[in-house]
């Protein structure tokens, strides 16, 4: 009923964390539809760099998931590439049970690092 993904990737195409939802938003409204947020772009931290938090709940064939996505855009820290990087940790419940496991999705988020 619920699941954590954290993705890194070259970012040739953005220059910021905002800049990633403003142009990638747009995908996942496309594929989900409308997304009713909670929080946008909330100031916070990953791997104890700046980044946004964004939550939002999406129908999807008349079942609510809740999503919370933090987004680093992390310039100087490069692991995959010399490029800078992307970094967004998800983690998506139903709606109705997103809160069962927030505390312990947090504690994951604030303990992530970035090792070469």
């Amino acid at each position: 009923t619920s699941n954590v993904s954290v993705m890194g990737f070259d970012s040739t195409d953005v220059n910021s964390a905002e800049e990633y939802w403003s142009k990638y938003s747009e995908d996942f409204t496309a594929g989900l539809g409308e997304l009713k947020y909670e929080e946008e772009g909330t100031d916070t931290t990953l791997c104890g760099l700046p980044a946004k938090k964004y939550i939002y709940t999406v129908s999807v064939g008349g079942v609510d998931y809740k999503f919370m996505q933090i987004v680093c855009y992390a310039q100087n820290t490069a692991i995959f590439t010399s490029q800078p990087e992307v970094y967004v940790f998800t983690y998506t419940a139903l709606a109705d049970r997103y809160d069962e496991h927030i505390e312990d999705v947090i504690y994951m988020a604030d303990g992530m690092t970035l090792e070469k």
